[in-house]
């Protein structure tokens, strides 16, 4: 049961037994006022419709060339792919980062490499992102799920 009230008093509720219709509601002086349904409709859409035009993330395999691989001091490693045009990190090479343990993170530092260097089309799959040209750069990006060395 829904019931819209200015204010809300407990003791009043504890005494008041009888039920009050959903389409009702209780305004200060007591009395009962109708709930203008078109109203609340029009405001339920209007509150919900800025979710429906923001970008869902889900996953997504970006396919295209590493342009570019960079190491910090740090242990992050970043690549440059033609599919976002941007630094994304993937992952640390000396601690855990979103999940990637550095073991895995010296293995997909290898494979960059050699995809930077072959020129070979690689795949890096998110698990849940935006669009690949979307990702968010630097180490704002999600960690891949996985690197890989794409067939021609």
């Amino acid at each position: 049961m829904i019931i819209l009230s200015d204010s809300f008093d407990y003791e009043g509720l504890r005494a008041n037994t009888q039920s009050v219709d959903p389409i009702e509601c209780n305004a200060r002086n007591g009395t009962e006022t109708k709930v203008n349904i078109k109203k609340l409709i029009i405001l339920m859409c209007f509150s919900t419709s800025g979710l429906l035009g923001t970008a869902q993330a889900a996953q997504q395999w970006c396919t295209g060339t590493i342009k570019a691989v960079y190491a910090m001091v740090d242990g992050s490693l970043y690549i440059n792919g033609s599919y976002r045009n941007q630094w994304t990190q993937i992952c640390n090479l000396m601690a855990v980062w979103k999940g990637v343990d550095p073991g895995m993170c010296k293995q997909w530092y290898a494979m960059s490499m050699t995809l930077r260097v072959t020129g070979e089309p690689a795949v890096v799959y998110y698990y849940d992102a935006p669009t690949c040209d979307a990702i968010p750069y630097y180490s704002d990006a999600p960690a891949p799920g996985y690197i890989m060395i794409n067939a021609r």
